[in-house]
C-alpha cells in the first residue's frame, strides 16, 4: 500500500474532506496520511457533507505534521494555499500535487447556507481529484 500525505493548515476541513473521499474510492491501495500545520477539530458540517456522499469521517481526529517525520513518501497532496511555507519535505518524493480550495468554514449566512458551503468544496476537491487524475497519479 501506499502512504499519501494531504496537508493543510487548518486541517479541520479539506483534508477531512479528502481522506474520507479517498478511502471511499480506493482504501484497499492507499493509506491516506493527512494533517495540518495548526491542529484543529474535524468540524460536524464536514461531517454531514460527507455523510450525504455515504462517507463516514466522525472517527477521524486531527494530526500535527509530525505524523509525517521519518516517513518516505513519492507524492505529497496539498490542499491549501497556505501551506506553502510550511510544508513538510519528502526525500525521494516523486510529485507534489497542490490545489488551494477555498476554505468552507470561513462562509457566512444562515446554516443551511454555511452546509452548502461544506457541500460545495467536497464536491470541488471530488472533482479535482477526477479531473487531475490525482488517485491514478499517486497510484504510480
Amino acid at each position: 500500500m501506499r502512504m499519501v500525505p494531504f496537508i493543510c493548515t487548518h486541517y479541520s476541513v479539506r483534508p477531512q474532506m479528502t481522506e474520507g473521499l479517498v478511502n471511499g474510492l480506493c482504501s484497499r491501495a492507499l493509506t491516506v496520511r493527512r494533517a495540518g500545520t495548526r491542529l484543529g477539530q474535524v468540524r460536524s458540517p464536514v461531517v454531514r457533507a460527507m455523510a450525504g456522499s455515504n462517507i463516514g469521517i466522525s472517527n477521524q481526529s486531527s494530526k500535527s505534521l509530525d505524523v509525517f517525520e521519518g516517513q518516505e513518501t513519492d507524492h505529497a497532496v496539498r490542499v491549501c494555499s497556505n501551506t506553502a511555507d510550511t510544508r513538510p519535505f519528502f526525500p525521494r518524493g516523486k510529485e507534489e500535487l497542490h490545489h488551494g480550495f477555498v476554505d468552507p468554514s470561513r462562509a457566512g449566512g444562515s446554516e443551511e447556507e454555511r452546509l452548502s458551503a461544506f457541500w460545495k468544496s467536497r464536491n470541488e476537491i471530488h472533482k479535482w481529484m477526477i479531473d487531475n487524475r490525482v488517485l491514478a497519479r499517486v497510484w504510480m
